[in-house]
């Protein structure tokens, strides 16, 4: 993730510091494609977050007991 926001940062500087076209185009992309790997690493980490987190809600609470029974070591 660090290493995509930095690419981003890279980019966006510079863009900043040139008036070349074809090195605005390069860091447009650069930008663009750091933008995309970021979305979905993002996307992966919530997937990942999301499937390993157990559910726990009011109703299954009473009825679901697995939680209770592990041992903690």
């Amino acid at each position: 993730m660090c290493d995509c926001q930095q690419a981003i940062n890279d980019a966006y500087l510079g863009l900043q510091n040139t008036n070349e076209p074809d090195l605005i185009d390069r860091y447009i992309y650069e930008m663009n494609a750091a933008n995309v790997r970021y979305r979905f690493l993002l996307k992966e980490m919530r997937e990942l977050s999301a499937s390993s987190a157990p559910s726990i809600s009011p109703t299954n609470l009473e009825t679901d007991t697995s939680l209770l029974n592990r041992s903690f070591r």
